[in-house]
């Protein structure tokens, strides 16, 4: 076989770059693959993340291709000491979402109707916010839609103010369930019942545009796309009560605890809700609930067999627990995208909220890091131990503590 460099040997734009074997799969049926960033630089499939590393060696690599004319002779191509290779990876998840928080949390003064763009100290599209993370389109994209950051116009996106949402959306729930109604078309129709009811927010309404409209209806509703000039609104039961959850617990903001007595946030959430929703949906949440209260054993709600309110809709957002400073269970809001994006970190935050957590719990508060084996790691770091279930003394929970916690210490 004879050798020889090619009138085609280029060393600017061939590579060598080593992937694992998944990769190469979805390569083979991918029509997407992006490279970005600088430290680290990451290659995205459409759903999958991996790191490109420099990778030195003392061989010398040579890439040939057949000579079409003699299949004994072989051109080289590219002379290579060194390939890059691609090793998966977690994404940041949050790192964007953070970034907007931040830097660009648009909020609006209801007396005037102004907003805050003007003093944003930096500003992203969303093409900008995509090629800062290292999250594949489609994780991209989910992201978007779950914490609900939307494109004001061509060149700034955001996220609105949590303060200003309570106090926009807090009225438009009000006006809802005052005039009955669950479902709204088209979109204006929404905000037209806010206005006639409450002419405060007149002045505010005036100043939205269409992508924030759809943004702040998204919060309460789902948003059928008949057609961009006729949506059609539909409340979602599930995500007013979030919103009132978490509005309810930031009202409430203690040094950052975000935390209630129990009795009292069941108290002030089911008063909320019967403010906030329509009678129908309100009578019909009302049977649901007391139908898995009372024919149910409430093994799966927030805390298991807790039977004197539903709440499964908070799981993965909110923990309940025994205070030994008040003698009775606290509720506490956990905010993900405030925790470390490292398992280890992550888990020792966790553990600072609360001494014990059900292996349940703690998947829920650790699946967005995306680690393989979640279980095996968790066990690692905890030891099981059974633990009296604070609202029925027949029963026991089985709780993880963490390893390096005092109370081994005076158990062993």
């Amino acid at each position: 076989m004879e050798l020889y460099f090619s009138s085609n040997y280029d060393t600017n734009s061939l590579f060598l770059l080593q992937i694992p074997h998944n990769l190469l799969d979805n390569l083979e049926k991918e029509e997407e693959l992006i490279i970005k960033g600088t430290s680290p630089t990451i290659l995205c499939t459409k759903d999958k993340g991996y790191e490109l590393k420099l990778l030195e060696t003392t061989n010398t690599l040579l890439l040939i291709k057949d000579n079409e004319e003699d299949p004994n002779k072989k051109e080289i191509i590219l002379k290579a000491d060194h390939s890059i290779e691609a090793t998966s990876i977690t994404p940041r998840k949050y790192y964007i979402y953070n970034l907007l928080k931040k830097f660009c949390t648009l909020k609006y003064d209801i007396s005037t109707g102004e907003n805050n763009l003007s003093s944003f100290k930096q500003k992203y599209t969303l093409k900008n916010l995509f090629s800062l993370c290292d999250l594949p389109s489609t994780q991209f994209d989910n992201l978007i839609k779950e914490t609900h950051i939307f494109q004001y116009n061509d060149d700034i996106a955001c996220i609105y103010d949590f303060n200003f949402l309570t106090e926009f959306l807090g009225p438009l729930l009000k006006a809802i369930s005052y005039n009955n109604k669950s479902k709204f078309y088209p979109l204006n129709e929404i905000f037209d019942i806010l206005v006639n009811t409450d002419s405060n927010m007149s002045i505010v309404v005036e100043k939205l545009n269409q992508n924030e409209k759809k943004n702040l209806v998204e919060y309460i509703g789902d948003i059928s796309n008949t057609s961009e000039a006729n949506l059609e609104i539909t409340l979602n039961v599930e995500k007013i009560k979030k919103f009132i959850a978490k509005s309810l617990f930031y009202s409430n903001k203690d040094d950052n605890k975000f935390e209630f007595k129990l009795v009292n946030f069941i108290q002030l959430f089911n008063n909320a809700l019967s403010i906030y929703l329509p009678i129908e949906l309100y009578e019909e949440e009302s049977r649901a609930m007391n139908k898995y209260l009372t024919e149910g054993s409430c093994e799966d709600n927030l805390y298991p067999y807790y039977k004197d309110f539903d709440l499964r809709f908070l799981q993965g957002q909110s923990i309940i627990y025994m205070s030994k400073s008040y003698n009775e269970p606290l509720i506490k809001w956990v905010d993900i995208s405030q925790l470390s994006e490292k398992f280890e970190e992550r888990i020792n935050e966790l553990y600072l909220m609360k001494s014990t957590w059900s292996m349940k719990e703690l998947e829920l508060f650790l699946k967005d890091l995306e680690i393989g084996n979640l279980h095996d790691r968790i066990m690692r770091l905890t030891r099981p131990f059974q633990e009296d279930n604070i609202f029925d003394k027949n029963k026991k929970n089985s709780m993880l503590y963490l390893k390096k916690n005092p109370f081994f210490n005076k158990k062993i």
